[in-house]
């Protein structure tokens, strides 16, 4: 959710051949983040609306909440 931690890796990840990704699910699109973007391999968001900026890049990949989990009781307490 901060593009300047994903810039701020990016010499030491690209230099070593380590896939950046990005998450990252707001309406507001800066400076850091059209940056963040061109810079990561594959930019995560819940949905690919949520992702202020077009690009190839965005996936949207839900919550990632397993609600198996999560049982719902049959019955009130």
């Amino acid at each position: 959710m901060i593009p300047l931690f994903l810039l701020l890796a990016v010499p030491l990840c690209k230099a070593y051949r380590i896939p950046l990704g990005l998450w990252y699910t707001h309406w507001n699109a800066d400076r850091s983040l059209r940056l963040a973007t061109r810079a990561a391999d594959v930019v995560l968001s819940v949905d690919r609306r949520s992702f202020p900026l077009a690009s190839p890049k965005v996936r949207g990949i839900g919550h990632a909440i397993d609600m198996s989990q999560f049982v719902a009781p049959t019955s009130p307490s």
